[in-house]
């Protein structure tokens, strides 16, 4: 897979291309390693994050093109953790994996403002590719 670009209106009318950013948190330091290279290898870049709340300080300096969140392990809830992040970010998409999750889990996590909810077992492709449909989406939604 090759380098993955979303374009940027500047106020002049300008589009130029900034290579994708995704920001990544993990229950553990393994899922963590594992999801940054998976992200790296499709083209990425990648910031992660022991702790959810982390990218809150870091939505101050800069904005992702999407979070991704793995709902194993974390302490805050998911929803709270959703909530807190789009009331810094309301345009950022949030993608979370899941593991073990209720339907109802999934459900409360796509009311919040997540963009999509991946469910264990996560297959790479599919994680990419929901990845890249909400950053795509996210997109279509400034533009407009």
């Amino acid at each position: 897979m090759g380098t993955t670009f979303h374009p940027v209106h500047t106020l002049v009318g300008i589009i130029i291309l900034q290579k994708s950013i995704v920001y990544i948190t993990a229950g553990n330091n393994n899922s963590l390693d594992s999801l940054e290279n998976l992200f790296i290898r499709a083209g990425f870049d990648t910031s992660t994050f022991d702790e959810p709340k982390q990218i809150l300080k870091s939505l101050q300096a800069q904005s992702p093109s999407c979070i991704l969140i793995e709902a194993q392990g974390t302490e805050t809830p998911i929803v709270e953790l959703i909530k807190t992040i789009r009331s810094h970010s309301a345009t950022v998409p949030i993608v979370i994996a899941g593991k073990n999750c209720r339907l109802c889990d999934a459900v409360d996590a796509l009311r919040a403002g997540a963009s999509d909810y991946v469910e264990a077992p996560i297959v790479d492709r599919v994680l990419i590719e929901s990845v890249e449909k909400a950053i795509s989406d996210s997109q279509l939604i400034q533009t407009a």
